[in-house]
């Protein structure tokens, strides 16, 4: 009786061949993996900025009306940005908040310091007039801003926002 051997097996160039394709395939893949990382941390530091804003506009909103020594309208933000007062019917405030950390608030921790914002109030003339508020948000917390161009030195990304409130 012939022994009839129908069955085969790749031979080691073709099985050279495919582990060259693969190897290069992974390779490729290997290489776009630090992109890839790059873009989740400015995800990442793009979000918590913009979660600094968000408590930044709601301290405006929700800013609380009190009477000075002199008699002026003063209004002062709710919650963790209290340093954030203006006058009603007053000049423009601005103020630079260096402690903020990534959950949008001021942080005491020098570690948690790693965003600065810049706010600038106009205030409204008188209790029927809008006010509005230009806040922006940089980082890292070593960035300045630069008057003269009116943007951020030094900062590896920032995100801005107008923000139009009525008074209470």
């Amino acid at each position: 009786m012939k022994d009839d051997d129908t069955t085969r097996g790749f031979s080691l160039v073709e099985v050279t061949l495919a582990l060259g394709v693969v190897t290069f395939c992974l390779l490729a893949l290997v290489g776009l993996l630090p992109m890839g990382l790059d873009t989740v941390k400015v995800s990442n530091d793009e979000s918590a900025a913009i979660n600094c804003l968000e408590q930044i506009t709601a301290s405006i909103r929700r800013a609380q009306r009190q009477t000075d020594a002199d008699g002026d309208t003063v209004y002062e933000a709710a919650g963790a940005y209290r340093v954030l007062r203006w006058t009603l019917g007053g000049a423009e405030t601005v103020l630079t908040l260096n402690n903020l950390a990534p959950g949008g608030f001021p942080s005491a921790d020098n570690g948690g310091r790693k965003y600065v914002a810049r706010v600038k109030i106009f205030p409204p003339r008188d209790l029927m007039t809008r006010g509005a508020a230009q806040i922006s948000v940089a980082w890292p917390a070593h960035a300045e801003w630069n008057e003269a161009q009116s943007d951020w030195q030094r900062a590896q990304g920032r995100v801005y926002c107008w923000l139009v409130f009525l008074p209470r």
